[in-house]
């Protein structure tokens, strides 16, 4: 028999593009009993799902294989847990009481994981006997197992039953009783029919117009404009980012589908981040803090948790009465400044979105093209010359009307300009430093940084792949303003206090 493909789930997302942040997801009733069913885990099952090397039956007859990698079992894990996954993985047989007993711990049954709540058979169903003539009680009896023999008869009990779902108040529904139709109980945990509310730290509630309007004024969202409909699908490898985010994270569903992956070289031994290889997003996103202004960063970051005695300025603005105010002048424009740097925004995916200028930017110059399409012959100073259209298309000019070196027609024909927008390219990786240092990648210069680091001990160095989300952009933002060991304080000592 062939194998069933792996169960797709897909929910739908409604993302904020300026924050850069998923504000909650419209999901359905296998979506919700899956997250649901995270909490049946038991956490020696969990350390081994995070674990490095896992394989693991995603579907009938097919396997999913976790990314192999170097670092010991459940060490993704937070906290302490991994260890005892360890412990008890490596303690020697004759240190066990029995020879089941460590495999119950590393190996655990999990009794429900998306099961029903109502007591129904493995086998999915009920069997009674057929009856016979002898006696009615052989129908007083119901068994598990199709073909077990009737205590009455010893026929076998073959006659599947269907188990009905009762209503509050001991009758069953209607419908089915006016049918003559009993109903099964359903599987998992919340019912069908029914669409639920997913918000980005996993609280879930059933979906209501008027929650989802409260909830946008809750998570300070005024320009509904800057809002965009998503749909994901969680396959098996976004199962698990979703198990593993809820353990880290407060922004669940941002890290899993929005965030950015970065890698980072980490040295072991001194506990450091000695550089980061980026792409052109997160370079964008470094370089366009230069374009933030300082109000800007007090009302991202907080007046309380700014260096020095800004926020102080800022909150004094806050509570200027307006008697004291000049006119013509706007608390709004100290408080809630624009940015003019056009190269602080980017069509990419940035962290969080900078203030657009309330003006229109200026646009680039129009662009023109010949918009001749064949070939041919044209007058020029008294001579014929043949000219191919195909050579036309090597010209571009600013101006409309100017003459085409090709073939002398006029270039009135306004061309697209594209851009990717930012200030990088994208066709480049660069090296980001921990003290946020950028420059384009060489794997010499990389190799030669390890000596100025003072580096001896290759093997005490480790690749990390990180997530970076608004929650950590917003870190990076405060970093850069009182450390010089910014992706150090952001990603390991981050880590180690949550630990």
């Amino acid at each position: 028999m062939a194998a069933r493909p792996a169960t797709v789930l897909t929910m739908k997302l409604l993302v904020d593009k300026k924050a850069q942040r998923v504000l909650y997801a419209e999901a359905g009733k296998d979506v919700v009993d899956f997250l649901f069913s995270l909490l049946a885990l038991p956490l020696s099952a969990v350390t081994k799902l995070l674990g490095p090397r896992v394989d693991l039956p995603v579907a009938a007859g097919a396997v999913a294989k976790l990314p192999t990698t170097t670092t010991a079992a459940g060490a993704t894990m937070v906290g302490s847990v991994g260890n005892l996954y360890r412990s008890v993985a490596e303690l020697d047989a004759g240190h066990v009481c029995c020879r089941d007993a460590k495999n119950s711990l590393l190996e655990p049954v999990v009794l429900h994981l998306v099961a029903a709540p109502a007591p129904a058979p493995s086998g999915g169903g009920l069997f009674r006997c057929k009856g016979c003539s002898c006696s009615l009680k052989c129908y007083d009896y119901v068994a598990r197992v199709s073909g077990t023999p009737c205590p009455v008869c010893k026929g076998k009990m073959s006659k599947e039953v269907q188990l009905v779902e009762v209503e509050s108040g001991g009758a069953m529904s209607a419908a089915a009783a006016g049918k003559g139709i009993s109903r099964r109980t359903g599987t998992g945990y919340v019912r069908d029919m029914v669409t639920y509310t997913v918000m980005d730290d996993l609280s879930v509630a059933p979906m209501s117009t008027i929650c989802a309007v409260t909830a946008l004024v809750a998570l300070g969202v005024s320009d509904l404009t800057g809002l965009q409909a998503k749909t994901v699908e969680i396959r098996y490898k976004e199962g698990l980012a979703l198990l593993k985010a809820s353990l880290q994270s407060e922004t669940v569903l941002t890290d899993v589908f929005l965030g950015v992956k970065q890698r980072l070289l980490v040295d072991t031994k001194g506990q450091r981040v000695l550089y980061a290889e980026a792409g052109k997003d997160v370079v964008d996103f470094i370089f366009s803090l230069l374009a933030l202004p300082v109000g800007t960063a007090v009302k991202l970051l907080g007046k309380e948790s700014m260096v020095g005695c800004v926020g102080n300025v800022y909150a004094s603005v806050e509570d200027l009465d307006g008697t004291y105010v000049e006119l013509g002048a706007a608390k709004d424009a100290l408080l809630h400044p624009t940015v003019l740097s056009p190269a602080a925004g980017t069509k990419g995916s940035p962290l969080f979105c900078l203030p657009a200028r309330p003006s229109a930017p200026p646009r680039l110059k129009k662009l023109f093209r010949c918009s001749n399409d064949r070939d041919g012959l044209y007058h020029l100073g008294g001579h014929y010359r043949s000219y191919n259209y195909n050579s036309c298309r090597k010209y571009i000019a600013d101006t409309s009307g100017w003459e085409c070196p090709s073939c002398g027609l006029h270039m009135n024909t306004e061309a697209e300009f594209l851009s990717q927008g930012g200030l990088v390219r994208g066709v480049v990786t660069y090296t980001v430093m921990d003290d946020l240092k950028v420059a384009p990648m060489s794997t010499i210069s990389g190799i030669t940084l390890l000596n100025t680091f003072g580096i001896t001990d290759i093997g005490a160095l480790k690749e990390n792949t990180v997530q970076l989300g608004y929650a950590e952009g917003l870190e990076i933002l405060r970093q850069s303003l009182q450390s010089k060991t910014v992706l150090t304080d952001v990603f390991l000592r981050k880590k180690n206090q949550k630990a």
